[in-house]
């Protein structure tokens, strides 16, 4: 009797051998009940006859079965299960050798790979806290970072921020960062302002708008990227391309010299 641990090692590793469920059905067949013709095997595993010999066939190729004349019907035996682990370490030594291979000329590949592709942006989106957190510390690395707040939170004030932002902010001071930020020009703009504003953090402030509608939105241009963060509904996005962000910071600097 073939327990299900060794029944499913056998159906895993004909998979490993890129051999199909139908292979190790017929192989564990064998190894069951011993040799037996097509016609019995065909009835143990349910596979029709004429495929049954196809695959018996495959496997007599590799070595995991063989077959006798026995009177007047042909026989099929399993061949010892130390065959099946000879092919599995067979294969892996090749794997092996292929990703070293693969690993001494990837350099080469990327560069042909780099040549032929068209030059679009990477995009990447972020969910909740968790996400919004990686997104945001993402520009936590750049020499300088261009921000334009609007929304609810720059209205209340910073302490009702949420504590990832929070943190964020506490961080990005700590590390001395260079930032322009443009914000409403509401109370809690002006006490942001007094707050965050250094020689490192210049912040200008705008006219207010109406933009409740839109709730707490921040956008961050840095390197070669922009981030934009909506706090409400806890979703970012970080678009990588060296032209739209270099278009992003024009926009950025005309909008700085219109701010107080």
């Amino acid at each position: 009797m073939l327990s299900k641990i060794s029944t499913d090692i056998v159906l895993e590793s004909f998979k490993d051998l890129a051999l199909t469920s139908e292979h190790a059905d017929i192989y564990i067949a064998l190894l069951k009940n011993g040799p037996n013709p097509a016609s019995i095997i065909s009835k143990i595993t349910k596979i029709p006859r004429s495929s049954c010999y196809d695959y018996l066939y495959e496997l007599i190729e590799i070595g995991l079965v063989s077959s006798v004349r026995a009177e007047t019907k042909k026989v099929f035996m399993p061949a010892s299960p130390e065959q099946l682990k000879f092919l599995i370490q067979q294969k892996y030594l090749q794997s092996q050798h292929y990703f070293h291979s693969l690993e001494n000329n990837l350099s080469e590949l990327r560069t042909i790979f780099s040549s032929h592709q068209p030059n679009f942006p990477s995009v990447r989106f972020f969910e909740g806290e968790s996400g919004l957190k990686t997104a945001l510390h993402d520009s936590l690395s750049a020499d300088e970072v261009f921000v334009i707040c609007q929304g609810s939170s720059v209205q209340s004030g910073h302490e009702n921020n949420p504590k990832y932002l929070r943190d964020y902010l506490r961080e990005f001071k700590l590390r001395r960062i260079k930032s322009k930020k443009i914000i409403e020009d509401t109370p809690a703009g002006k006490e942001y302002k007094k707050k965050f504003g250094s020689e490192f953090v210049k912040v200008k402030l705008l006219p207010k708008r109406t933009v409740e509608k839109v709730g707490h939105v921040d956008k961050l241009i840095y390197g070669d990227k922009i981030c934009y963060i909506a706090h409400d509904n806890l979703v970012g996005v970080i678009i990588q391309d060296e032209t739209l962000a270099a278009h992003e910071k024009l926009l950025f600097e005309d909008l700085w010299e219109k701010a107080d």
